[in-house]
């Protein structure tokens, strides 16, 4: 005879997480292996055996064979799990998915022992009735019948119902009641009736009521998990969606710079044809080096030995000044930036490179073109110049903050 509060400690401990994982990944791809979906199973299956084994603690083994089930469903192959579904199974009367259970454990493992005593709980038959022998059936038929029929009737008269009278005064006083066993047998019959109603609401229904409950509670948690799966992918997918279109935009910008080399390259040939050394070095000055052929290169330091000297570096600053002059930032930034390209060796070219960046609005670069300017040309006048510039940049920066301080701290009292 089982004793199931003792086969319940041997399933107390909970699965290997890492043996669950080997026997749920067997034969799937590491990129599956990996995914989050396939790694919330895995705590599932952990989860529901918990629950399994929690629920026949608590008596509840209805609910303790749903959630084996599915158990054993992913893990067909794990012995605890197939040896708590076996037992679940023996408890409810289910004696076929016992057999079923016990019988792929011993497949599993021949010599395993709680395998071969759950089987022999199932094998167990009830043993048969005692017969007793009495001393008439040991006479002959006709003197057993003869002893029979007195014994018969002294038995029926004693089986016959005796009248009681219990004396019940009526309402006058004077007469009485006679009350019958018959009557009383009743009167229990019905009291008994009201204690059974009475203890099915106290006891029965709350059980019952608690038990649908629990299911209804593990099937939100089953879900919830899922959802929350289900999230994990989609984020997931969301963060290599976003890759995708962050490795097709550098991708784009790298051919642009390949196509607007090549443009600027041919722009820079014709004006170098065209004897007008100061556009074809502005042509130059706007490509990227590294992404010229062998061919091209050539080309590129020809042009650039020919047009990139102090002439035209002269020439690219004075029509820089003069956009800058006629607040055409934009413009101003090209012919300066060109200039620096052809002669790198004046400081007026830097300032005023950091002033129309200044102007545009473009402050990082404005900072960036005073200090490389501070650094190349310390003692010059112009660094001078680019040093009160940062420092005024410093001082609207700090004066910014503090104004935004307190427009936050009136905002708060005016709230």
């Amino acid at each position: 005879m089982i004793h199931f509060e003792q086969e319940l400690k041997k399933f107390a401990i909970d699965l290997d997480k890492k043996q669950i994982e080997k026997e749920m990944m067997a034969g799937k791809s590491q990129e599956v292996q990996n995914s989050p979906v396939q790694q919330n199973k895995v705590d599932q299956v952990i989860k529901r055996y918990r629950l399994a084994v929690n629920y026949c603690q608590t008596n509840s083994y209805d609910l303790a064979y749903i959630q084996i089930k599915k158990v054993v469903r992913l893990l067909p192959e794990h012995v605890d799990a197939q040896l708590l579904a076996a037992l679940v199974c023996i408890h409810e009367g289910k004696q076929e998915q016992a057999r079923q259970a016990i019988e792929q454990v011993l497949k599993l493992d021949s010599n395993n022992e709680t395998a071969h005593l759950y089987m022999e709980e199932l094998t167990v038959k009830p043993e048969p009735e005692e017969v007793q022998v009495t001393a008439e059936a040991e006479q002959p038929e006709g003197k057993a019948e003869k002893a029979e029929q007195p014994a018969l009737r002294k038995k029926a008269k004693k089986a016959a119902p005796k009248k009681t009278v219990t004396p019940v005064k009526t309402a006058n006083g004077n007469d009485y009641e006679e009350v019958t066993s018959n009557k009383k047998s009743f009167i229990y019959l019905g009291i008994g009736f009201l204690i059974g109603v009475v203890a099915m609401f106290v006891l029965v229904l709350p059980t019952a009521r608690n038990s649908v409950k629990n299911e209804y509670v593990s099937e939100a948690d089953n879900y919830k998990d899922q959802l929350t799966a289900k999230d994990t992918e989609i984020k997931s997918l969301k963060e290599e969606l976003s890759n995708a279109q962050a490795d097709t935009k550098a991708a784009k910008e790298e051919v642009q710079k390949y196509k607007n080399g090549d443009e600027s390259l041919i722009k820079a040939a014709n004006y170098y044809n065209s004897n007008n050394k100061s556009e074809a070095a502005k042509a130059l000055a706007g490509i990227d080096e590294s992404v010229l052929n062998d061919e091209e290169k050539t080309l590129y330091e020809k042009i650039k030995s020919a047009t990139f000297d102090k002439t035209t570096a002269s020439i690219l600053f004075s029509e820089g000044k003069a956009h800058f002059d006629d607040a055409k930032y934009k413009s101003a930034i090209e012919e300066l930036s060109a200039a620096i390209e052809a002669d790198d060796t004046n400081p007026s070219y830097y300032y005023w490179l950091g002033r129309a960046y200044e102007e545009k609005g473009q402050t990082k670069s404005a900072k960036e073109k005073f200090n490389e300017l501070i650094e190349k040309f310390p003692t010059s006048n112009q660094a001078k110049d680019a040093q009160k510039r940062l420092d005024g940049m410093s001082s609207k920066s700090s004066d910014s903050t503090k104004e935004d301080s307190a427009t936050t701290s009136t905002t708060e009292k005016t709230n």
